[in-house]
C-alpha cells in the first residue's frame, strides 16, 4: 500500500509505475495535479481520496488504473467508505478531465445544480454505471467524458442539453442509454430485486419491450439466476458479473437472450455452469465477446438453438477438457472460442455443415482436441463418434 503524505501538491507522470505488488493508494490533503501513467504497470484495486468536492478539483493528465481486458476493480474510496452511489455535490461547478476514469465499482452518478462541466474522460470505463442524473446548470460535457461505460442504460437529464438516446455527442452520456427521460417527461424504468439483482426494461421499438439484467450486488456462492423478469424474458448486459470472486457456480436459464461481453469475465471461482436443458432449443441467441473469460471451468455445454459464439467466450479456462456441442445449433463461431493449444474433448451433435465449420474452427486453435460427432447406433463407416452410456458422453 502507498500513502501520499498531506501537502504533497504535484505527482509526476509515472511516479509510480511498475510497481507489480501496488494494490492501494491512500492520496493526502493538499494534492493540486497528477500526472500520467502514475500506475501502469501496477494491479491497483482501490483508492482513496477526501471529499468528493476536493477531488474534482485535482487536475489530472490520464487515468490512474489499468484498462482493457483482465484489468482488475478499480474500487474509490472517500472518507474511508467504498463510492458505489456517487453524489457530486453542491459548490462544485468543474470536473477536470479523468477524475473518475476506470472507477468500474460505481453504479449510480448525480450531478448537483452546480455542475457545468465535465472534462475529457471524466468516466471513461466506469464500466458499472447504470444511471446518471445531469443538474440544472450543466452546459459542458466534452469528448469521452462517458466512453465505454456500456451499461450506462438510463439517463435523466434535468439540464438544458439536448441529451438523445444513441447518440454519441455530449460526451457520450447516452450513447448506450435506451431510456432518456426529465422530471416532466419519462421515468427510471430499472428496478431492483430483494437478492440483489437489477434489473432494465423498457421498450426498444414500439409495442416492443426488452429487459436486461444490468447489475448483481448479492452475495450467492451458487448462483441461480431467475427465468425471467415481470414475466420477460431478458438478456445479461456486459460486463455484470466481471470479476466476481464469491460465485462458485452458475445456473443460466436458456430462457435468456444473450449472455453479454465479459458478463462473467475472471470470475476465478466459477468451476461450474449449467445451461438447463441445453440440448433442448432455448431463446438464447449469443454468447458474446469473452463472455466466461479468464474462468476456472472444466466441463462447457452449450445451450441448444444458439447462433453465435464470441470470440474468446470460453478463452482462458485453463481447467477446460471437455466442451459438449448439441445438433439443433446454429453456430458462427469467433475466434479462440475455448482458447488455443488445450487438449479438449469435444462431443458435437450429430454431423452438419454447421458443427463441421465449427469442429474445423476449434481444431484450427487447439491441434490436439479429440473432436467426436453424435451417433446413436454404433457406426460403420470410419470418423469419430460418440453416444451416451448412462447419460455419460461415451467414444465409439
Amino acid at each position: 500500500a502507498l500513502t501520499v503524505p498531506d501537502g504533497v501538491t504535484t505527482i509526476w507522470d509515472s511516479a509510480f509505475a511498475e510497481c507489480p505488488d501496488l494494490q492501494t493508494v491512500t492520496f493526502g490533503s493538499g494534492l493540486a495535479e497528477l500526472g500520467g501513467g502514475l500506475f501502469t504497470g501496477c494491479p491497483l484495486e482501490n483508492v482513496h481520496i477526501g471529499d468528493i468536492a476536493t477531488w474534482c478539483a485535482v487536475e489530472k493528465d490520464g487515468s490512474l488504473g489499468v484498462s482493457g481486458v483482465g484489468a482488475p476493480l478499480l474500487r474509490l474510496y472517500s472518507d474511508g467508505k467504498e463510492v458505489r452511489d456517487l453524489t457530486i455535490p453542491d459548490g462544485v461547478q468543474r470536473i477536470e478531465s479523468y477524475s473518475f476514469c476506470g472507477f468500474s465499482r460505481i453504479r449510480t452518478l448525480t450531478f448537483s445544480d452546480t455542475v457545468t462541466y465535465v472534462g475529457e474522460s471524466a468516466f471513461t470505463a466506469c464500466y458499472g454505471l447504470i444511471h446518471v442524473t445531469l443538474g440544472t446548470e450543466m452546459n459542458n460535457i466534452r469528448d469521452d467524458a462517458f466512453a465505454g461505460c456500456e451499461r450506462l442504460f438510463e439517463v435523466e437529464n434535468r439540464s438544458p442539453l439536448r441529451i438523445e438516446a444513441g447518440a454519441d455527442d455530449r460526451g457520450g452520456v447516452a450513447f448506450y442509454a435506451h431510456n432518456v427521460y426529465t422530471p416532466t417527461d419519462g421515468e427510471s424504468l430499472l428496478t431492483e430485486t430483494d437478492d440483489g439483482f437489477a434489473f432494465y426494461c423498457g421498450p426498444t421499438q414500439p409495442g416492443v419491450t426488452t429487459c436486461y439484467l444490468v447489475d448483481y450486488d448479492g452475495t450467492e456462492r451458487a448462483l441461480v439466476l431467475p427465468d425471467a423478469y415481470l414475466d420477460q424474458q431478458y438478456s445479461i448486459a456486459p460486463y455484470v458479473f466481471y470479476r466476481n470472486e464469491t460465485i462458485a457456480s452458475a445456473v443460466v436459464p436458456f430462457s435468456i437472450r444473450e449472455v453479454g461481453k465479459f458478463a462473467f469475465a475472471y470470475c476465478v471461482n466459477l468451476a461450474e455452469l449449467r445451461f438447463p436443458r441445453a440440448d433442448l432449443i432455448g431463446n438464447m441467441n449469443t454468447i458474446r465477446d469473452h463472455a466466461f473469460y479468464g474462468c476456472s471451468l472444466s466441463r462447457v455445454e452449450i445451450p441448444g438453438g444458439l447462433y453465435g459464439l464470441g470470440d474468446s467466450a470460453f478463452d482462458g479456462n485453463a481447467n477446460l477438457t471437455e466442451v459438449i456441442i448439441p445438433s439443433n445449433v446454429w453456430v458462427e463461431f469467433g475466434t479462440q472460442v475455448f482458447g488455443t493449444g488445450l487438449p479438449l474433448t469435444v462431443y458435437m451433435g450429430e454431423n452438419s455443415m454447421a458443427l463441421a465449420a465449427a469442429a474445423e474452427s476449434i481444431a484450427s486453435y487447439c491441434p490436439e482436441a479429440k473432436i467426436y460427432f453424435y451417433n446413436e447406433t454404433e457406426p460403420t463407416e470410419e470418423g469419430s463418434y460418440w453416444h451416451y452410456v448412462d447419460n455419460v458422453p461415451t467414444a465409439w
